[in-house]
């Protein structure tokens, strides 16, 4: 296993690259490092949405380490450098979001108890905010906090959700599970132009995951299943039950942006709500992807990492020493070693 790098986004130095196999038998790829402070404030864990790897995180990445956390990362099954789970590599699927949340256990477990120093913190986004959701309400305690990043509780695209819900189930009835959504493809929806995009308002940081994908096609991953999208169904109506959340006992934060034209807000607003010891804060106008946003929206990431991880400074800048959006944190780091 490896990490593959390009100009604009250089592999951060001295990773340890390896992977493991979950207990159904899919093999995962995984990267951790050790801070480039002298302090240690333990460890953070990255769990990635839909479509994306560990590379997509480098900056992020880069930050961490120079506040004193170590740092893991991982690619969820189906996509990033993790196993594939069907013929066509570029197909997102799975047949139940309980995968992930196998994902999540076996990295925990096998790789973040046994090689990394507490305290554990998590940064989920997404598809992997809800699977880390899911986890902890199934009794996964080892996260002394965890931060949730425009959470998948509920889609803004699909304007008739029990129709859509009823053709998926018609579809995969009829053994097309596995097909594409209709309209879907194959194309690296990080390859798409950059105008119209819902993801971000940077196109730095858009053009950057672009030249990755075409320097390292096999990252890429093109749109849904039909399985995976009744999978998803699945996990909102898991979600709208009453109790789900009163057995979280980890403190959470739920950032949520408010120009995300894909994950409702609303719905993760009134999730927050109910689950106990979750904070709720809003990015104005930040679209999803936070963590790819221009500087002035994932300062409102830092600024609230900061205030929720004891210990941080509220007034402490995680990208210290970073430019603006075409001179990152990244283009800093020299090249990693091999591990």
């Amino acid at each position: 296993m490896e990490l593959f790098g390009i100009p604009s986004n250089p592999v951060p130095a001295n990773a340890h690259v390896g992977s493991l196999s979950t207990p159904d038998g899919v093999t995962l790829r995984y990267a951790r490092w050790r801070p480039t402070a002298r302090r240690n404030r333990g460890t953070v864990c990255l769990i990635q949405g839909r479509t994306e790897c560990i590379e997509k995180y480098f900056e992020l990445i880069v930050e961490l380490r120079r506040r004193g956390f170590h740092v893991l990362a991982f690619d969820l099954r189906g996509q990033g450098a993790s196993e594939r789970l069907l013929d066509d590599p570029r197909k997102g699927h799975v047949d139940d979001f309980d995968e992930y949340v196998t994902d999540i256990r076996t990295i925990v477990q096998e790789v973040m108890l046994p090689a990394m120093p507490a305290p554990y913190f998590a940064i989920a986004h997404s598809m992997g905010a809800t699977a880390l959701l899911l986890a902890l309400d199934k009794g996964l305690t080892d996260f002394s906090r965890a931060v949730l990043l425009a959470p998948l509780v509920g889609v803004v695209e699909v304007r008739y959700p029990r129709m859509a819900k009823v053709l998926a189930a018609g579809l995969d009835f009829f053994a097309l599970g596995g097909s594409y959504v209709p309209g879907g493809g194959a194309t690296a929806l990080a390859t798409k132009p950059f105008k119209g995009n819902k993801v971000t308002s940077d196109p730095a940081r858009y053009q950057m995951m672009a030249d990755l994908i075409a320097a390292h096609p096999a990252l890429g991953l093109g749109d849904p299943t039909i399985r995976w999208v009744l999978a998803m169904f699945a996990v909102f109506d898991r979600l709208k039950d009453r109790d789900f959340g009163r057995r979280i006992a980890t403190p959470t934060l739920m950032l949520l942006p408010t120009a995300d034209p894909l994950c409702s807000t609303p719905a993760a607003e009134e999730l927050a709500g109910r689950i106990r010891g979750c904070q709720m804060l809003l990015a104005p106008g930040a679209r999803h992807e936070l963590l790819q946003e221009r500087d002035i929206f994932r300062r409102q990431f830092h600024a609230a990492f900061n205030a929720f991880i004891p210990g941080e400074s509220r007034e402490a800048d995680l990208t210290q020493g970073a430019g603006d959006a075409g001179e990152t944190a990244l283009s800093r780091e020299p090249a990693a070693r091999e591990a």
